[in-house]
């Protein structure tokens, strides 16, 4: 795959709750810097976020709002749309970085809107 395939499988597989599939996208050695789980590195804690996803939200998608891409680098402006396991629901709009190597994902970051998050869980993110 290239860097545009790669990115957007990770879309589609979150999408659809494919976690085996998001989970395989990311680098064994992958580093992550995420608005809400803060620096995360290796496939555990990707793992530990798709376990997160599932058991914090009945309904979970991430929609790609503008999409760039240069060699092994994109940038993905989106919108998440949700509803917590409470039945809260929120909408925040964000952007992601990801470094792709080897047809995989070696660093993401992501920055988003806090505030819907933190309203949809009484104040904890």
């Amino acid at each position: 795959m290239n860097t545009r395939e790669l990115v957007q499988t990770y879309f589609d597989a979150i999408n659809n709750q494919d976690w085996e599939t998001w989970i395989a996208l990311f680098a064994e050695s992958i580093v992550i810097d995420e608005a809400l789980s803060g620096h995360m590195e290796g496939l555990e804690a990707v793992r530990q976020s798709a376990v997160g996803i599932q058991q914090g939200f009945q309904r979970f998608t991430n929609s790609i709002d503008e999409f760039v891409v240069e060699d092994d680098r994109a940038m993905v402006v989106c919108t998440i749309d949700a509803t917590t396991g409470a039945g809260a629901s929120l909408r925040s709009t964000g952007a992601n970085f990801y470094r792709v190597a080897d047809g995989k994902i070696v660093y993401m970051s992501s920055f988003h809107d806090r505030e819907p998050f933190m309203k949809a869980f009484g104040g904890a993110t």
